[in-house]
């Protein structure tokens, strides 16, 4: 069996600002990395300029630990990872931004975001973001994620 994806699926795509969401049924069994954000695939600003990086702004997120098991320190259901990509195209992996277990928000706007630090310093960075759904989360888990995103246009 396979982990089930539905998505990622952007909610907005505007000049200064991204809105995507994704959720993994998982089998607890497959790790797999997956495409979140591909900044070549959105949409230019006015003066025509493509997004070269974004900046997570806020992320409302739930990691179930699946199977009805209770959440504990050694069973948090995850981690499921973002990770900024440092693989160019193959979408491989990444260097990690952040871990998420159980539920949470958190809301980054008040330092203009979490920013890719990387984007200069690797020439296969390419600003993308993925997921990675790690072999250790539980049978029957599910994981949701809702990211805004802030938009650039060059590198910093």
């Amino acid at each position: 069996m396979a982990n089930t994806t539905v998505g990622p699926t952007i909610q907005f795509d505007g000049t200064k600002k991204l809105i995507n969401i994704i959720s993994v049924s998982c089998d607890g069994a497959t790790a797999e990395v997956i495409p979140f954000v591909d900044v070549s695939a959105l949409t230019a600003n006015a003066v025509g300029q493509a997004c070269t990086q974004v900046a997570l702004n806020k992320i409302w997120y739930s990691v179930s630990t699946g199977q009805g098991a209770v959440p504990t320190a050694a069973n948090v259901g995850g981690p499921i990872e973002l990770l900024w990509n440092t693989s160019g195209n193959a979408n491989t992996g990444g260097q990690l931004a952040m871990g998420l277990a159980y539920d949470n928000s958190f809301d980054m706007s008040t330092i203009g975001g979490l920013r890719n630090p990387l984007v200069l310093a690797s020439a296969n960075n390419n600003g993308d973001v993925l997921v990675n759904i790690t072999a250790s989360v539980n049978d029957g888990s599910d994981c949701t994620l809702i990211c805004e995103w802030l938009k650039y246009y060059n590198n910093y």
